[in-house]
């Protein structure tokens, strides 16, 4: 029962009236004070009958409950029930069809007919229950179409038609259903040929119910998807059934063996927060959604290769926690955890055991920049320090970095090929990057208050340290004063307006320089005193620079 009945049964107890059950009986049924319960619950009652007198008046029952029976028919005192809110007929697998006269339970606003599986067809005056709001068909196999009455329930907010046969016109009938909250179109019993061009139909439908909050298709649309077309014609077919469910928060594609992907809109769906992928062995990639809590059970999708996760938090729990525990079971190749600073605890990092994930090879970690970070409650460099990467990682990015320093107790020989930090406002001391040997590409940006890049200083007493560097990109550092730096194949300097090379520029092969005048104009100079063969710069691109033409141009070697 949902909760609305259960306030119902509470509301009859305060009013001295009574709830009765009867389980497994056959045959005449004696129900003390009968006539005046207002909520009666028979299962396995087999063609039950009341004592005379016994059965609840029809003024006081509100909540009616018979399952497990082998009837053909309603019994007839159902249909006089005028003021009944909550019928469950449930499992009645004799049960061909309903009389006409159901329709006479005006105030019905629950009615559960799941497991009436020889049930064909619902009477048109079903559609004339207009206080419907609760309308329960699952395993009603013998459903061949969705009912036409349904369209009539302008109410309707809850739908199960899980494990279901009615495919035909089921996109243009659910597309009536406008004020629909909950929809579960999960497991449908049997998949015909004709059935994936009813499917197809769906589309059309879903993007009405701009007011749905729950959608379960676990499975439903491995018709669609199983049919021999490209990877990229399911992922736009499911794109255009979601993308217009601007209300949409739980989301069940579980069960879609041949899903390979997600589509780009998933990312704009505001609400989502529970994304179910269960048993999507062919998923690859899971991208970064706006307010994305939990991914159920990703382990079990055995083909996940990216990941970008954010970080959310709980705030209705007794303690408020974060979502990260949802990583716990994730290991792929990919990995992305944004909003950091929304951790709430530093047991929260050290759950995941990200140093165990042995098939991550990229990995990012970013705090939110800006004014919408708002307050930490975790120490950030204590947190990079329970994040400690597996040995298998290749690459590495941290973002949004707040700390003064940078320096994570990391005790790992890693094989790290790049590293990018980007958006450290507060940082004045990087990390010792020359203690991963293999490093090869590295990328600092926007660091406002790093003044000096020292190769010895990032070292760490690493004597073979930055010796495989091949390329160096330094952008947006606008106090950057000193580089100090070895031999690098690749060079790249952006908007540095204070970085002068001085009388020592770094030897580089390839030295690109843009919105960078000093650089520009320090490194013409120091180059023109190298005799070309042996020039540090084989090749210089300028990009950009206020350089006063006639005066400095002329330093340039004639060999570049």
């Amino acid at each position: 029962m949902d909760g609305a009945v259960h306030n119902l049964i509470a509301t009859t107890f305060l009013e001295n009236s009574s709830y009765h059950l009867a389980t497994n009986h056959h045959g005449k049924l004696d129900v003390p004070y009968g006539k005046y319960i207002r909520a009666l619950r028979c299962v396995g009652c087999s063609n039950v009958e009341f004592k005379g007198g016994s059965f609840p008046h029809e003024k006081w029952l509100r909540v009616l409950e018979l399952t497990e029976s082998s009837v053909l028919k309603l019994p007839d005192y159902i249909l006089q029930l005028k003021h009944l809110g909550y019928l469950k007929i449930s499992k009645f697998t004799g049960l061909v069809t309903l009389p006409e006269s159901v329709g006479h339970l005006k105030n019905l606003f629950h009615i559960d007919l799941s497991g009436c599986s020889r049930l064909a067809a619902l009477p048109e005056s079903f559609g004339d229950l207009v206080n419907l709001t609760h309308v329960n068909l699952s395993r009603c196999h013998g459903l061949t179409e969705l009912p036409q009455p349904l369209q009539k329930l302008g109410k309707l907010v809850h739908l199960d038609l899980s494990f279901w046969s009615c495919f035909e016109g089921i996109g243009e009938r659910l597309g009536g259903l406008t004020n629909l909250e909950h929809l579960n179109l999960s497991h449908p019993c049997c998949h015909l040929v004709q059935h994936r061009s009813d499917l197809q139909g769906l589309k059309d439908g879903l993007c009405k119910l701009t007011k749905l909050r729950y959608l379960n298709l676990s499975a439903c649309l491995n018709p669609i998807f199983n049919y021999p077309q490209s990877q990229e014609d399911s992922l736009k077919f499911l794109g255009e059934c979601v993308s217009g469910l601007s209300s949409l928060e739980h989301l069940d594609l579980s069960h879609h063996t041949f899903l390979f992907g997600l589509p780009a809109s998933l990312g704009e769906l505001s609400r989502l927060h529970t994304l179910d992928l269960s048993g999507c062995i062919r998923i690859r990639k899971v991208g970064e959604t706006k307010c994305l809590k939990i991914i159920i059970d990703p382990s079990k999708c055995r083909g996940l290769e990216s990941c970008q996760f954010v970080v959310r938090v709980d705030e209705a729990a007794y303690r408020s926690t974060s979502n990260l525990a949802q990583l716990e079971v994730v290991d792929c190749k990919e990995l992305g955890i944004s909003c950091l600073e929304r951790l709430q605890c530093l047991e929260e990092a050290q759950r995941i055991r990200l140093v165990q994930k042995q098939k991550v090879e990229r990995l990012k970690l970013c705090w939110t920049v800006g004014e919408a970070r708002g307050s930490t409650k975790v120490d950030e460099n204590a947190l990079l320090g329970e994040l400690v990467p597996p040995h298998s990682l290749r690459c590495l990015e941290i973002c949004g970095y707040g700390g003064e320093t940078c320096l994570p107790a990391w005790r790992i020989r890693c094989n790290l090929r790049e590293v990018t930090m980007e958006d450290f406002p507060r940082c004045v001391a990087l990390p010792p990057l020359g203690l991963f040997p293999n490093l090869q590409r590295l990328v600092l940006r926007r660091m406002a208050r790093i003044t000096t890049i020292d190769a010895g200083a990032l070292s760490g007493g690493n004597i073979e340290a930055f010796t495989r560097v091949s390329k160096f990109t330094i952008d947006d550092m606008v106090n950057l004063k000193e580089f100090k730096f070895a031999a690098v194949d690749e060079l790249a300097i952006q908007k540095c307006p204070l970085l002068s090379f001085g009388s020592l520029p770094p030897r580089a092969h390839r030295l690109l320089i843009s919105d960078s005048d000093q650089v520009m104009s320090s490194s013409v100079r120091a180059i023109d005193g190298v005799e070309g063969p042996s020039s540090p710069v084989t090749e210089l691109v300028v990009e950009t620079c206020n350089l006063p033409l006639g005066n400095d141009f002329h330093y340039v070697p004639s060999f570049l």
